[in-house]
Parts: structure tokens; C-alpha cells; sequence
């Protein structure tokens, strides 16, 4: 990899410099160079990768890129237990099918619409609208034609909806399709997490169930929202759309206070506090028992927050001509790594976002370059290292494959 230099020195004709992959990746994040080039001015930092003769190249990146699927599909979905959904043409005659990480269309694109695969079990409408669940070969395993509408499985279960003359009840059911919670009770069941599930009254009061049908928190109208539980917790909105936390017995571990609060993960769930008269403000962490253990202190909107994962998080930085680019922080809220090269920095997923300049990870290395005459990458959810792409309104899938 080589670098455009000038020497202070001796000579003012440009030369070209080897330098390790390490080295360049350093010197794009800090401007820190090898004490070899010490005393040289670099030029570019644009052009960071670049020939020997100094004709600017293209980043390709240091991961392997495979093409898994190519831009052929109008809409396609993640990647789940191995297979991903895939929607051949747009509108209504768009029908829905499923292909392997491998790019084969495995089962047929016949579907009105089609649910990532959970529990070996995917969701599936009929084109004549009817629901049903289907395995990995296709064969009908919960019968269509047998409820009205139903969720994707969780945790092994999944609500089953009915609807008559009398409005809408549901029930849940097992993989096998016995009915595990009687309908009549509830209007709906959310999806389970850590064997709970947040059910909605016919009154719209809240409450959580456990999976034999129990009410461990009995349904009460102190919150408008509860999302799923997750390490023992779950973040609940109040009737003043402010966030708080109950624990697994519907115990306030942190009052409604913040204007955004996302799931726990390593035991740290990120929070959020508008700046008064603004629609932007800051986010910060709190621990299990409520307390603002990294403050509140990293700039950002309301739906940026991004929670731990293999203890980091991606958070906003403020720079000095008032922009805000992303940086990467430990568990004690210490920078460890910027990311203030790229632009429009998505959300990490399993480790990798994609950004304006292609896929990054958290350490700041571009994996994947982005190449416009092949492909864009879209703001298009992902798993794992299977990630979206787009070209002339078509999508298909890559694998990135980090050296």
C-alpha cells in the first residue's frame, strides 16, 4: 500500500512511499504516522490508498466479498436460521419466496408476503390471504385457511389471531400447533422474550404473561407502552411519553424520565434526554438499578442510540465545526476508537455498518468499499455478514468475510 508524501527537505517533486495496510488505517484515523515518515508532509488524505504513480484508487477494502444473490429481487428480507426472503416483482402481483446463503431459491416465490424463519417455523400469506406456517422445505406444517392472522414464532410460541362477528381475540400456540394460552382473554400477545409476553387488554390495559398463561404483572394503565424483556428487565413509557424500567415482577427499577430508552444488553441500556426546545439531545447509560453510569453526554437524535455489544458501543461526537460523527466507547464510557472519516454511519449489527463509504467495523477498518458502477448498499436491515445491496431499484445480497 503506498502513500503521496512530500519531503520538507530536499525535494520538491512528489515521491511514493510503501507503507504496511496497519500503518495507512492508523494514519486515516489519527494522522499518526510510521517515525520513518517523520519530517514528511502527507497530501490526500482523501486519497489515502493510491498508486505508486499517484493516480488515485479506489478503497477495496480489507474483507472478502461474495456475491451471494445478485440485484434481481424487488424487495428481499435478513437472513434468518440460514434463509432469507426474497419478493421477485414489486406491487401487487410481487410474489415472496426464500433463498439459501448460497443464492438458490430453495423454496418457491409464490407467497403474498413472507416472515423471516424463527423456531425452524416461517409465516406465510397465501395469495388468496390466507395465514400459515411453513417449514424449510415448504411443506405446510400449521394449516392455512385455520386462523386470521398471526406473529412469527418467539421462544417457540406464537400468537394466533381469530376474527368474528363479535371483533378480534387471539391465542398462542406451540410449533406443533396446540394452543398453549387459551383465546378470549386478551386482544393481543406480543411476541415472548426470556419466557415473558406483554398482553393488551380488551380495555388497552397492559400486563405480562409467562408461557403457561400466568399474569405475573396483572394488567394496570400506569404505562402506554412496555417492550420486551430483556436480561431480566424492560424499558415501559408512561402516559407523558417519558421511559423508565420494571423488572420481571413489574417492579420500578427507574422511573419514566427520558424521552427515548432502548433494551438492556451486558447489562447496560442506552437512554436519551431532548435538549429543551430542540428535537435533538443526549444520550448516555444506565445500569440495572436505574443508576446514569456513563452520563448523558453523547449528542444525537432520538432514534440514533445503539446498545452494548462485545462491550462497545457506537455513540455521536461532537466535532468543532458543530457536525456530529460517530465514535466507539467502552463500558466506562472511554473513547477506543473513531469512526469521524466516514459519513452517514448507520447502525451496527453484529458488528459491521454500512456508511457512505461502504461497510466499517467498530474498530474503524473499512471492510467494504463502496463500488457504485457494481452496486449501493441500502439502509436495509441485516444478520450476521449477509448484507443488502442495491442497483437500478433491484436488490440482492453479499457475504462479508473479514480477513
Amino acid at each position: 500500500m503506498s502513500l503521496v508524501i512530500e519531503s520538507l527537505i530536499t525535494t520538491e517533486t512528489p515521491l511514493s512511499v510503501v507503507i504496511s495496510k496497519d500503518d495507512a488505517i492508523r494514519y486515516a484515523q489519527d494522522g499518526t504516522l510510521p517515525p520513518v515518515l517523520e519530517g514528511l508532509t502527507v497530501t490526500g488524505l482523501d486519497q489515502i490508498f493510491a498508486t505508486p504513480d499517484n493516480k488515485p484508487q479506489a478503497s477495496k477494502g480489507s474483507a472478502e466479498v461474495i456475491e451471494i444473490a445478485p440485484s434481481k429481487y424487488a424487495d428481499v428480507g435478513i437472513f434468518s436460521e440460514g434463509l432469507a426472503a426474497v419478493n421477485a416483482s414489486a406491487g401487487s402481483d410481487g410474489r415472496w419466496g426464500y433463498i439459501d446463503e448460497e443464492g438458490n431459491e430453495v423454496i418457491p416465490l409464490i407467497h403474498l408476503s413472507a416472515e423471516p424463519f424463527s423456531d425452524g417455523l416461517a409465516l406465510v400469506q397465501t395469495k388468496d390471504r390466507q395465514w400459515g406456517f411453513i417449514d424449510k422445505t415448504g411443506n405446510e406444517i400449521i394449516p392455512f385457511r385455520q386462523y386470521d392472522g398471526a406473529r412469527s414464532f418467539s421462544e417457540g410460541l406464537a400468537t394466533v389471531y381469530t376474527v368474528n362477528n363479535h371483533g378480534r381475540t387471539c391465542a398462542v400456540i406451540d410449533t406443533t400447533g396446540n394452543v398453549v394460552v387459551s383465546g378470549g382473554k386478551y386482544y393481543d400477545i406480543e411476541p415472548f422474550s426470556e419466557g415473558l409476553a406483554v398482553v393488551v387488554g380488551f380495555d388497552r390495559k397492559l400486563g405480562v404473561i409467562d408461557k403457561t398463561g400466568n399474569e405475573v404483572i396483572p394488567p394496570v394503565l400506569a404505562y402506554h407502552k412496555i417492550e420486551p424483556f430483556s436480561e431480566g428487565m424492560a424499558a415501559v413509557q408512561d402516559k407523558d411519553g417519558k421511559w423508565g424500567f420494571i423488572d420481571s415482577t413489574g417492579n420500578e427499577v427507574s422511573r419514566p424520565r427520558y424521552d427515548n430508552a432502548l433494551s438492556f444488553s451486558e447489562g447496560l441500556a442506552a437512554v436519551y434526554c431532548h435538549k429543551e426546545d430542540s428535537y435533538d439531545g443526549y444520550w448516555g447509560f444506565v445500569d440495572r438499578s436505574g443508576n446514569e453510569v456513563i452520563p448523558l453526554s453523547f449528542p444525537g437524535y432520538i432514534y440514533s442510540g445503539e446498545s452494548f455489544s462485545d462491550g462497545t458501543a457506537a455513540v455521536g461526537a461532537a466535532l468543532e465545526n458543530g457536525s456530529v460523527k460517530k465514535i466507539v466507547i467502552d463500558r466506562n464510557g472511554n473513547q477506543i476508537s473513531s469512526l469521524e472519516q466516514y459519513t452517514g454511519v448507520g447502525s451496527f449489527i453484529d458488528g459491521m455498518a454500512v456508511c457512505t463509504e461502504g461497510v466499517i467495523d467498530k474498530q474503524g477498518v473499512l471492510l467494504v468499499a463502496s463500488d457504485k458502477d457494481k452496486f449501493n448498499f441500502t439502509d436495509k436491515n441485516y444478520t450476521g455478514s449477509f448484507i443488502p445491496i442495491q442497483s437500478n431499484n433491484r436488490y440482492g445480497f453479499i457475504r462479508v468475510v473479514n480477513k
